[in-house]
């Protein structure tokens, strides 16, 4: 199944920079250090980073004028070291939103005014201010997974979708479970569904089908939210 899914940023063939989900920062350090081999420095920095996600069509515009890096020619899932707005980052493009985006990652101390910094930069552009919620409406229209939703220690890859991240010529931790399973029959999918109202459904509401006076369950919700560009509610099953 999935302990986390995560960016590794390689800076080269001997250090690698592991950018995990939050919440899963003390589970992910000690499994990573539960099965480390040879000879390997694993250190916990999570203190030494604070990060803002400029999202959105506009994204390249704004931050182009704020570095002397050239983050146009950066390609998706690349990252750079440079100085935005005076101040050291680290700059990747991943944009875990369905759009273009950048994440741009520094010491916390240069939070409040890289913060304010990157906001004034985007007044003439429309830039405003957006929390999780608004991001989580964004990578759900696009299908993105959420870990503790559409990912968990439950849930294997080749269930939720995730065949692309699986390099079958290489061993791994949990090669095995997965080829049987895959020899066996993936037993569950991972769908979309759309609402026939504007309920929101939620994480782990029963999907049931066949006779409405006798419904079989065949599933549960992963996620579910209401799409503002789509303009409907949907779940991932």
């Amino acid at each position: 199944t999935v302990v986390d899914d995560f960016f590794i940023y390689k800076y080269s063939a001997t250090k690698f920079l592991l950018v995990v989900n939050a919440g899963n920062y003390d589970k992910d350090l000690a499994w990573v250090t539960d099965h480390k081999q040879g000879d390997i420095t694993i250190t916990g920095a999570t203190a030494k980073y604070a990060e803002i996600a400029l999202q959105g069509p506009k994204a390249e515009d704004i931050l182009k004028g704020m570095t002397p890096a050239d983050i146009v020619s950066l390609k998706y899932f690349q990252f750079l070291e440079t100085m935005v707005a005076g101040r050291k980052c680290i700059v990747s493009r991943t944009g875990y939103t369905g759009e273009d985006g950048y994440e741009i990652y520094f010491a916390p101390a240069e939070a409040s005014y890289l913060w304010n910094a990157i906001l004034d930069a985007g007044k003439p552009f429309g830039l405003v201010p957006n929390g999780l919620g608004a991001r989580d409406t964004l990578r759900f229209e696009v299908c993105y997974w959420l870990y503790g939703h559409d990912l968990d220690n439950t849930i294997a890859p080749l269930e939720s979708g995730q065949n692309f991240v699986i390099s079958w010529d290489h061993d791994f931790v949990g090669k095995p479970a997965l080829l049987a399973m895959k020899e066996k029959g993936v037993p569950r999918k991972w769908i979309g569904v759309k609402m026939n109202s504007r309920a929101i459904p939620r994480n782990g509401f029963d999907c049931l089908a066949g006779d409405p006076a006798a419904p079989v369950k065949i599933g549960y919700v992963t996620s579910g939210n209401y799409c503002p560009t789509l303009g409907g509610s949907y779940a991932l099953c």
